[in-house]
């Protein structure tokens, strides 16, 4: 007899947050949001690895980025975190932030800051840097409602969305 696992659907208004994430953003390779502490998970594809030294100056780059845009936006004690992982000849930059205070804007600058950074060793989908203007337009302004929705939402699972080829799958983990 086979048992078949009902299938839990993700929450769509979270799950349609992070795919558009990934749609706006090519150079994230996954992005995941972890209901315990809240937080959203950007991560980097890389090839080789950086220097420790030059990995802690970047990391520090973005700090202090990120607070003085907190600063202009006025709101204050954001989380951020961020640590490399290394897999064979392939490296994950990851960056963790809190989705109560992560906005459109905040992300944009994380991502021009890793890919200027990193431009000759970050692995992305380039087909993506092709797309649709107004379909990316469309994507963009999606994503800044639904950031601001799902300040005030509960998402109660794990999700993940991974860049597949040309898709963006989003799930429950």
């Amino acid at each position: 007899m086979l048992n078949f696992r009902k299938m839990k659907k993700p929450n769509p208004d979270a799950s349609n947050m992070l795919a558009a994430i990934l749609v706006v953003y090519p150079v994230v390779s996954t992005v995941s949001y972890e209901p315990e502490d809240g937080t959203i998970q950007l991560s980097f594809a890389m090839k080789g690895s950086p220097a420790q030294e030059s990995f802690e100056e970047f990391a520090q780059q973005m700090v202090d980025s990120v607070e003085a845009y907190h600063q202009l936006e006025g709101f204050y004690n954001a989380r951020i975190e961020m640590y490399m992982e290394g897999i064979g000849e392939t490296f994950f930059f990851h960056l963790k932030r809190d989705l109560a205070t992560l906005s459109r804007g905040e992300l944009s600058i994380l991502t021009t800051l890793v890919e200027e950074r990193f431009s000759e060793d970050i692995i992305f989908d380039s087909s993506q840097e092709s797309s649709d203007l107004d379909f990316i337009l469309a994507q963009e302004d999606r994503l800044d409602q639904m950031l601001s929705v799902a300040r005030q939402m509960h998402i109660p699972d794990r999700l993940v969305g991974i860049r597949e080829h040309e898709r963006v799958v989003v799930y429950t983990r």
